[in-house]
């Protein structure tokens, strides 16, 4: 058990490390970040600096919200196809839109009434932009979905 343990850990922090280096190289337009041993680097020492520190503690309030509005996005996106593809959306947009409401109620409640009032200004900025990318992506669905079949595509 141990070893599949030690196996899931090495795989999923190689995973990790690889799609934020070519995140990294193909979001920044710094040549020197086109090298992926300096690209690796980029991504891999925030993260031995956090985990050295305990730093990952301060950050660690905002990962579950930041990890839910992934999984919503996910499930807005898994909507829009099957809605393309005129299938029933129910059981992926009702989710969606629950995990929406509670996850962005959560990340207020935590900014507003947790972070501001302790000075936590990090956490503060983090959340507002997390919340702010939010509303942008359910601006996005709900204009998709309220036009859809509305308009006639011309090709």
């Amino acid at each position: 058990p141990m070893f599949m343990l030690n196996c899931f850990v090495l795989t999923s922090l190689d995973s990790a490390t690889r799609l934020g280096r070519f995140i990294v190289q193909e979001t920044l337009p710094f040549s020197v970040l086109k090298n992926r041993w300096f690209a690796g680097l980029v991504m891999i020492i925030p993260a031995v600096v956090l985990g050295a520190t305990n730093a990952w503690t301060a950050i660690w309030a905002i990962f579950g919200s930041a990890n839910q509005l992934i999984a919503t996005l996910t499930l807005f996106v898994i909507s829009t196809y099957l809605l393309t593809l005129k299938k029933p959306t129910n059981y992926t947009l009702y989710p969606a839109i629950f995990m929406a409401f509670t996850t962005v109620s959560a990340l207020i409640y935590l900014t507003f009434w947790k972070f501001l009032p302790q000075g936590k200004i990090f956490l503060c900025t983090t959340s507002i932009i997390l919340l702010s990318l939010s509303f942008f992506v359910f601006f996005k669905v709900y204009v998709f979905f309220s036009s859809y079949g509305k308009t006639k595509n011309i090709n």
